[in-house]
This record gives C-alpha cells, sequence and structure tokens, in this order.
C-alpha cells in the first residue's frame, strides 16, 4: 500500500531541502536513530500527556476523542504519513501536530498539515477545515 506513495514529512522536507528528499526517497535504508529523533520522540510523549489533560478540562461536557500517532493513507494523492494527534468531536476532525521549536509556519509545515487533512478527509469523508500546531517547550 504504501511502496508507491510520499511520506507527508518527506513533502515537508522538499521545502526545506529539495535534496534531502530525493535522498530518503532514493535510498533504501531507513535512517538511524539520532539525538534530535530521541528529542522529538521525549518531546511528543510530553506533549500527549498535557494535552491529555488541557482537553479533559476544556471538553469534559463534550463528546470528544483524541487519538494519537494515527496513520494516514491517501490513495488519491498517494502520500500517507502519522498524524501526531487528531481530535474527532461529533461533526468535526481536526489533525494536531506537535513542533519542539517555537516556529513560524512555514510552507513545509503548511504543505505537511494540509497533507494530513486531506488523508483524513479521505479516511473519514468528511471536510476538514482547520488543524492545530502546537510548538514550543
Amino acid at each position: 500500500m504504501y511502496e508507491d506513495s510520499l511520506t507527508i514529512v518527506q513533502l515537508r522536507q522538499y521545502f526545506f531541502c529539495p535534496r534531502i528528499s530525493w535522498y530518503q526517497i532514493n535510498s533504501y535504508s531507513p535512517p538511524k536513530e539520532n539525538i534530535w529523533m530521541r528529542q522529538g520522540n521525549e518531546y511528543h510523549e510530553h506533549r500527549e500527556e498535557l494535552l491529555k489533560k488541557k482537553l479533559l478540562k476544556r471538553f469534559s461536557d463534550k463528546d470528544v476523542k483524541l487519538s494519537y500517532r494515527v496513520s494516514v493513507y491517501s490513495e488519491k494523492l498517494k502520500i500517507h504519513g502519522i498524524v501526531d494527534a487528531v481530535l474527532q468531536s461529533e461533526n468535526q476532525i481536526y489533525p494536531i501536530e506537535f513542533k519542539m521549536n517555537p516556529v513560524s509556519k512555514t510552507k513545509g509545515i503548511i504543505f505537511q498539515m494540509i497533507g494530513y487533512a486531506l488523508c483524513l478527509e479521505e479516511k473519514y469523508n468528511v471536510k476538514i477545515e482547520k488543524g492545530f500546531l502546537v510548538s514550543g517547550k
């Protein structure tokens, strides 16, 4: 299913440096875990815990579901990825992306969020108009 599709992170990476994307696509070895990957994983775990606490307070009277590390795929666009979190209410779905550094909304990050939203639209057959970028330490 994923052999003929691009990862959404590769799309984001392309806007930063097209050569990195080319290398990732044409390299047949998986990336080795490095200190930045470990820091990113720890950051995501920390953000997940904070988000659980804050959302429980904010939406305690509403019926919402919060899922983490949701796999998404678009057959139509041939892209796939893992959304950091997805917030679902009765009739709306919001992709949530965690970024460790307080960043401006770069073109790559915007396209990453759009990619996740398009995959979620295809998966759940709903229109997604908003997503959330959670950044900072």
